[in-house]
């Protein structure tokens, strides 16, 4: 299977592969480390809490995971362009605006299964961590 791809390939081929695969591992672990990091206490805290629009708070958290990537990255790419208003930052085609748009699209699945599981947590269970010497959030 990999025989026609190395006959194409001119020497060295394999260790670009290799570096655009590392790139690509990195761009992505670091874009979910900090939509988790952002995601969780977000999520901890509209599930442990109760407010007027917490319904809509998370509906908008579940629309969000809709978006399109095409569209995001579009978005992400006008705003980092030369005429963008961030356009003096020079991020454009950069790892960096990379993870801006993964961490665009994963915040809001991470933060809806984050908040889906916080909010099936039963009565029952948060009582007995209480009684353990757990502190409201």
């Amino acid at each position: 299977m990999f025989l026609p791809l190395q006959v194409q390939l001119p020497d060295g081929g394999w260790a670009y592969i290799v570096s655009i695969i590392i790139v690509s591992l990195q761009v992505s672990l670091t874009a979910v480390g900090l939509s988790t990091l952002v995601s969780l206490p977000v999520a901890l805290l509209i599930g442990f809490t109760e407010f007027p629009g917490k319904r809509i708070v998370t509906a908008i958290i579940n629309t969000g995971m809709g978006f399109p990537s095409v569209v995001v990255g579009l978005v992400v790419l006008m705003m980092l362009s030369n005429s963008g208003p961030l356009g003096t930052l020079d991020l454009a085609f950069t790892p960096r605006a990379m993870i801006a748009s993964q961490f665009i699209l994963a915040t809001p699945v991470i933060m809806s299964v984050s908040l889906s599981a916080v909010e099936s947590v039963e009565q029952s269970v948060r009582d007995a961590a209480f009684a353990m010497g757990g502190t409201d959030v």
